[in-house]
């Protein structure tokens, strides 16, 4: 006869012989062909008529073993998977899916991801004040090239060569920076100064 000491649902010893008492504390007969192992659960794992084990998928959907190809995750890296046969202990690691989101963070209390607000709010404030310094540098380019504009008329004026286009010309270039690109400067300067300091 074939017995399995089976403690707290779980084989933890299997006697094959004629021999063995079932009067045996937590020892129970199974029949010959039952193919368990120390370790397996009792009667959870098995078909209780023939003794045999369940298919691995039948188990792996009842949650008595684990998908050696199931896809873990790094909990402090959610692009970093793995399937589990390539981990070792799982400490570090779950199940549970990342969220369709670039800033989030894994909750060990609630067990699953959560959105990242502190790290959102930061990407997003580091996006605006990226914005807004290229805004700057736009505008400062547009000073530089009107000031290299003006810079014809002030040499004809200094050579005592100015024409009336080159007086047009100076008028019109410093004209746009002095009341249109050296205020829109400040004010997008102003904002950006605003922004790094909040």
């Amino acid at each position: 006869m074939k017995l399995y000491q089976v403690i707290d649902g779980t084989i933890i010893n299997i006697r094959v012989s004629s021999e063995a008492s079932l009067a045996d504390k937590d020892w129970i007969e199974v029949p010959e062909q039952s193919n368990g192992s120390v370790g397996d659960k009792w009667p959870d794992m098995f078909d209780v008529k023939t003794g045999r084990k369940l298919p691995k998928q039948e188990l792996i959907a009842k949650g008595l073993e684990e998908d050696e190809n199931e896809i873990y995750y790094n909990m402090d890296d959610p692009n970093d998977k793995k399937p589990r046969f390539q981990l070792g202990k799982l400490e570090g690691w779950t199940k549970e899916k990342p969220l369709d989101e670039p800033y989030q963070k894994f909750d060990k209390q609630k067990t699953k991801w959560i959105v990242d607000i502190e790290k959102k709010e930061k990407a997003e404030k580091d996006k605006v004040i990226a914005d807004k310094e290229q805004e700057l540098a736009q505008v400062q380019g547009e000073i530089d090239d009107a000031e290299r504009r003006c810079i014809r008329s002030i040499r004809a004026e200094k050579k005592g060569r100015t024409t009336e286009k080159d007086t047009e010309n100076f008028d019109k270039w410093d004209s746009l920076i002095e009341n249109e690109l050296r205020p829109k400067y400040n004010k997008v300067d102003a904002e950006l100064k605003k922004l790094k300091s909040a």
